[in-house]
């Protein structure tokens, strides 16, 4: 999912969310921060949000320039990978 918020629209949308998980819908972390979590490329971060395997979110400005850029936090949980010898986030067990 790729979305495009004024700065307004998205406080408002981050205002509504109401827990944790809905506001991880909407938050995230700069593509380069996100590479360096999953342990892969930042050009690689790119591909997977080309592929939709990634969801993003953009802020723009009144002129339509993008102003941030970010890999949602629920998106990030669901692509996490073990790197146990770089220190990189753990799986979730399943129950």
């Amino acid at each position: 999912m790729k979305a495009s918020y004024s700065p307004k629209q998205w406080r408002e949308l981050y205002a509504r969310c109401k827990t944790h998980q809905e506001r991880g819908l909407i938050t995230g972390v700069p593509p380069n921060l996100a590479a360096r979590l999953l342990g892969i490329s930042p050009s690689r971060i790119f591909q997977l949000i080309h592929e939709e395997k990634l969801d993003s979110i953009s802020v723009r400005d009144e002129s339509g320039r993008r102003i941030a850029n970010m890999i949602t936090l629920a998106s990030l949980d669901r692509r996490r990978t073990i790197r146990r010898n770089r220190g990189q986030w753990q799986p979730r067990e399943t129950v």
